[in-house]
Formats: structure tokens, C-alpha cells, sequence
């Protein structure tokens, strides 16, 4: 035998009036820094607005003439959004297009001389820095580069990173990068 129970529903609510929702606003694109990339964008955007219409995204290409000039399909440097993003420098000379230095010590010091070159052409300066990476060709190279490193950065030096890599453009033996305020 099953038995049945009826359970009594509860009494209907009147549902209230539909209420148009308000427009949402455009999608504003969110800086991503670990893939150096702005979330809810396409690569090709260039100009994105704000609800107020505010041009939020430009892209422009640094050149210094007191740093070397990028020697393959790369800007030495692109300044957008209040932001510089700094390829790598090597410790060539700007006016030879050669390493500078056959030591750790003077390719590191040529190589922030050269970045702070194309920071100060940005409108930025190593104060401004707020992330490095260094890549050191013999990381038993590493306390001869950082002794010249903390020469150039002050009290509240920038969060960096220390790679080794097998090899660096020229032969090189060190490479910095930068990310930096503007």
C-alpha cells in the first residue's frame, strides 16, 4: 500500500511591476601585471573610455638618443596608461653599439645607465621603478651586479627578480628590465 499526502502550497505573492535595469556600464579594462596585459580588452584596442569618456589606454613608443637603439623588432620601451614598460638593457655603449665592459661590474653599470636614459625620455626616472628583472648570464656574478645595482636605487630600491639565463644578446653578461611609473 502507498499512501499519498497533499501537501497545502503556500499562497501565491503578486510579483511586483518589471522596473527597466539601468545600462551597464562599458567594460573597463583591468592591468594584469603579471602577463603585462589588460584584462577584458583585445590586443588591437588602442582607446578605451571609462563611463565618463575619459580616454583611459594610449601607446607610444620610446626612443632615447642616449641609449643604445633596439637592435631587433622590439621599442626599447612603450609608455601607456601612466605606466613604462622597459625591454631589457645590455651593457652596450649607445655610441659603439658594443659592450661597454668585458666585467659584470661595467656591463651592469652601462645597462642602468642606459635604462635610466630611457626612463628620464619617458618622463619617468629610476625612482620611479617599481619592478626589475635582472638576467645574469653566471649567478656567481650575483653580489658584483648588486653592489653596483644598489648604486642606483635609493633607500626604497623596486621589487626585483634574478634569472640566470644561458646566454644574452652580444654576449652579453647581465640584462636589466623595468617596469616604471610615469
Amino acid at each position: 500500500m502507498t499512501l499519498h499526502f497533499a501537501l497545502p502550497l503556500p499562497p501565491l505573492v503578486p510579483l511586483a511591476p518589471l522596473v527597466p535595469l539601468a545600462p551597464l556600464p562599458p567594460l573597463v579594462p583591468v592591468y594584469n601585471p603579471h602577463t603585462h596585459s589588460l584584462r577584458g580588452s583585445t590586443r588591437s584596442l588602442r582607446t578605451l573610455s571609462t563611463p565618463g569618456d575619459t580616454p583611459m589606454s594610449t601607446r607610444s613608443a620610446i626612443v632615447s638618443p642616449n641609449a643604445p637603439k633596439a637592435i631587433g623588432p622590439y621599442s626599447v620601451a612603450i609608455q601607456t596608461d601612466g605606466l613604462v614598460f622597459c625591454s631589457g638593457q645590455i651593457g652596450l655603449d649607445p655610441a659603439t653599439g658594443e659592450l661597454a665592459a668585458s666585467d659584470v661590474e661595467g656591463q651592469t653599470l652601462q645597462a642602468l645607465t642606459n635604462l635610466k636614459h630611457v626612463l628620464e625620455a619617458a618622463g619617468s626616472g629610476l625612482d620611479q621603478v617599481v619592478k626589475t628583472t635582472v638576467f645574469l648570464k653566471d649567478m656567481a656574478d650575483f653580489q658584483k651586479m648588486n653592489a653596483v645595482y644598489a648604486e642606483f636605487f635609493g633607500a626604497t630600491p623596486p621589487a626585483r627578480s634574478t634569472i640566470a639565463v644561458a646566454g644574452l644578446p652580444k654576449g652579453g653578461l647581465v640584462e636589466v628590465e623595468a617596469t616604471a611609473l610615469r
